[in-house]
């Protein structure tokens, strides 16, 4: 059933794929963070080590899963393939050995570990002079179709529309699971090899083979992290390494079959597992750890989450995680209390220089980040808990507060005196001489001048403001008022 459907589901996801190029759609990976990504290319190679025990072992395995398969090989470690396991093992020496060998002799000369092309040709040369398949039940690769496939359009087997249908749906979800496998398998290994990475181009790629593909009846075409790994453990870093594989695929279908078919599947899993600890990277998590907390668990859940669900819910989980982090750290208000150096004009924050001391009658405050609505209310709690925790009261509030209580017991004075007789106009008129003679206007002045509390918001670090975080300013501005605060900003 699939060889009939599964052509025209390529071709859908190829569309698909094209259609997400000509989108940008490939702009959303930057939301998968390079913390993720590690954690990922970890736990991706414990995933893929689990799936070749089953051939070290010999056995028949039809779970999947990291703690299932290794549930089950234990269930059935009785029934190991004596054989199959100790050429494994001797496989794996093999390779170890010849990477020592290669660097230690063959640096000098750049000349590459031919051990894995070794090991593929004796160990079919011991499948065919021992009998390993027949006589010891070793597994083999079996029979291996050869020549290339027929030309043939996709869409000749069938005409059902509701068909159709259902392969367009299914094709958009395989489209974007399969483009955010592949983007992350390739960012981790460009990563690795500080290597720059198209992301447009690689939507381009996957289009183009899936689209080609679809009109021989292939399967939907992605990237490989076995195969990623074993180009990586053999440092190939151009594109002249998959000109070469095509030519050599193009051989073996062709002449190569046969040969083919007697290659020990035990002998593949050694290639792979020895591949492996190249991505292993537990150096990474550490230094998270020391340097920022919820970077650290972002990784170790992203580890947790594929190790147990799987690749493709590993990567959509770590992505998850990455955006709760990043909209903490936007919801997150930064608010620091800086202080000046002794004998400088450096302002630095108190909290992590002893040596600052504030200002007489000065709180400088600072915004490590820009205001918006989703911070706009934790701004407002931090500013206002600054201006509460002051301890030192401002001596023009009293002043202030002193001068209103006189205006008001004399206005009062004027009012009885009006109602009594009118008489009493003039000297009313000249009591309020007197009060208008009273220094007030210049006095306030002076007094906020002199020894207003003033507080200070310092903006270099702010590079927007929306109305939400403008609201909070400005009821921050009026609670300084009315408390006698001078407010002043800097950096805007």
């Amino acid at each position: 059933e699939f060889t009939r459907v599964g052509p025209m589901l390529t071709l859908y996801v190829a569309l698909a794929t094209a259609a997400m190029g000509l989108l940008r759609l490939d702009r959303l990976l930057r939301f998968i963070s390079p913390v993720a990504l590690s954690a990922f290319t970890t736990t991706a190679a414990f995933l893929i080590g689990t799936t070749q025990m089953k051939f070290m072992f010999g056995l028949n395995i039809k779970v999947s899963g990291f703690v299932q398969t290794y549930v089950e090989i234990f269930k059935n470690i009785k029934d190991t393939n004596l054989a199959t396991f100790g050429l494994g093992i001797a496989s794996i020496a093999f390779l170890f050995t010849s990477k020592i060998l290669t660097r230690k002799y063959g640096s000098k000369y750049k000349v590459p570990d031919p051990g894995a092309l070794l090991l593929v040709l004796v160990s079919v040369g011991l499948v065919k002079l021992l009998d390993l398949d027949s006589k010891y039940g070793v597994d083999v690769v079996g029979t291996t179709p050869s020549g290339f496939p027929s030309f043939r359009s996709p869409w000749e087997s069938f005409s059902s529309s509701s068909v159709h249908t259902k392969l367009i749906v299914d094709a958009l979800l395989i489209a974007a699971i399969n483009y955010i496998l592949a983007m992350a398998i390739a960012k981790s290994f460009a990563e690795k090899c500080n290597k720059v990475l198209d992301t447009s181009q690689e939507l381009l790629a996957l289009s183009c083979a899936n689209l080609a593909g679809s009109f021989f009846g292939s399967f939907v075409a992605g990237g490989s992290f076995s195969g990623s790994a074993l180009i990586s453990a053999f440092n190939a870093s151009s594109l002249i390494h998959n000109f070469v594989n095509s030519m050599v695929m193009m051989c073996i279908l062709l002449w190569l079959t046969p040969v083919i078919e007697l290659l020990p599947k035990v002998t593949l899993a050694a290639i792979i597992l020895v591949a492996l600890p190249k991505l292993v990277d537990f150096k990474r998590p550490a230094y998270l750890f020391k340097v920022k907390g919820d970077d650290f668990v972002v990784w170790v859940l992203t580890f947790i989450v594929t190790l147990l669900t799987g690749v493709q819910w590993g990567i959509i989980c770590g992505t998850i995680f990455s955006l709760f982090t990043l909209l903490y750290r936007v919801a997150n208000a930064r608010v620091t209390e800086v202080g000046c150096l002794p004998g400088t004009s450096i302002y630095r924050a108190l909290s992590r220089f002893p040596d600052a001391k504030r200002l007489d009658k000065v709180r400088m405050l600072r915004l490590d980040s820009s205001i918006n609505f989703a911070n706009a209310h934790d701004f407002e709690s931090k500013l206002t808990a600054a201006l509460l925790s002051c301890r030192e009261k401002p001596k023009s509030s009293k002043k202030k507060r002193k001068v209103f209580d006189k205006l008001k017991a004399k206005f009062a004075k004027l009012r009885k005196q009006k109602v009594k007789s009118d008489s009493s106009v003039q000297d009313s008129s000249s009591q309020s001489n007197e009060l208008s003679s009273l220094p007030l206007q210049n006095g306030l002045e002076d007094d906020a001048d002199a020894s207003q509390f003033c507080f200070i918001i310092s903006c270099e670090a702010v590079n927007d403001v929306d109305s939400a975080a403008l609201a909070v300013l400005m009821k921050f501005s009026k609670l300084c008022s009315d408390h006698g605060y001078k407010l002043l900003f800097s950096g805007f």
